[in-house]
């Protein structure tokens, strides 16, 4: 598909949670609980998934190479926000042009 291919113009837009679902499998995945993903930052994501070391991936976000559902991250420590999770539930991240990962959300059970 082309949402994996280096440099992918594939927007927002274009994405959806059943395209992203379906490559679990073929790019790096974490599935986190959702309090935890709506508290820490691109950075954190990008180091749970691998996608480099802390150093490389600091470097990456300084020069502006951070993405979320291949949308352009301007600020390294910009936290996670539900509006970044597609149908709620799980969204692509990336490292670059190439390096690209997946997050999955998984919900507490509520109150009995």
């Amino acid at each position: 598909t082309d949402v994996l291919k280096p440099g992918s113009r594939v927007d927002r837009s274009q994405l959806s949670a059943e395209l992203l679902l379906s490559l679990i499998g073929d790019l790096p995945s974490v599935t986190v609980r959702r309090k935890v993903l709506l508290e820490i930052s691109l950075k954190s994501v990008l180091l749970m998934l691998k996608l480099g070391k802390r150093s490389a991936v600091e470097q990456l976000l300084r020069d502006g190479h951070g993405y979320i559902n291949n949308e352009r991250s301007e600020a390294g420590d910009r936290r996670i926000s539900e509006d970044d999770l597609l149908g709620g539930q799980v969204m692509l991240v990336g490292a670059g042009k190439k390096k690209k990962g997946l997050v999955r959300v998984k919900d507490e059970p509520g109150p009995p």
